[in-house]
């Protein structure tokens, strides 16, 4: 899936559902733009080996022109107007269009399965829309979740099947801080607990 079009899933308020439905395979920076997940960070954390999957991970800003820079982790640069950017991933009419942001996809090995991680980093003009955004997240998760639980004022976990016949599970964390919002979504054997979620998101 091209990871744009996933960041319009989720401006849409659609990918808790996108992500129980059909799995993806899809945080300290690459080059300029944030953090990010390490693979070593990866497998502290959820066990298994890990890799980044650089061609399919970028960091994004909508520029004062209306056009949207793109940086792969593999070092290669795409500018698009913003409209084309809209247009292609689904973004148009959305209230909820981050100014900047980071997808970042690493695929993984546990107990000799396949796994995934999805982070995601949204920076949204301000903090209000971000609260905004957060908490249209967390009112569909109520649909579309077959767990949710809130781990604090900022954070909710999420669980939901992952595919594969029963055999991998979906587990995710959304929290809000100030005017940015942080996603992380694993597909994996087992579900991970909260505490293992928060601290997944915690190094991006």
């Amino acid at each position: 899936m091209n990871k744009i079009v996933l960041i319009a899933v989720i401006v849409i308020v659609v990918l808790i559902a996108i992500i129980i439905a059909v799995p993806l395979i899809l945080g300290h920076g690459v080059s300029s733009g944030g953090s990010y997940i390490t693979p070593s960070e990866a497998a502290s954390v959820i066990g298994g080996t890990w890799s980044i999957e650089e061609d399919q991970s970028f960091y994004f800003t909508v520029n004062n022109n209306n056009a949207v820079t793109i940086k792969y982790f593999n070092g290669t640069t795409e500018t698009k107007p913003l409209s084309v950017f809209m247009s292609s991933s689904g973004m148009s009419g959305s209230s909820y269009i981050p100014t900047s942001g980071m997808v970042e996809s690493l695929k993984g090995t546990v107990d000799n399965e396949s796994s995934s991680i999805d982070a995601l980093c949204l920076t949204f003009s301000s903090s209000t829309v971000a609260r905004d955004f957060y908490s249209n997240m967390q009112a569909e998760s109520m649909f579309f979740a077959t767990q949710t639980q809130n781990v604090s004022s900022s954070a909710f976990v999420f669980y939901g099947p992952g595919g594969n016949f029963g055999r991998e599970y979906s587990s995710g964390i959304i929290e809000l801080n100030g005017n940015t919002v942080y996603i992380v979504v694993v597909t994996s054997p087992m579900p991970l607990g909260s505490a293992t979620l928060e601290n997944l998101v915690s190094y991006m």
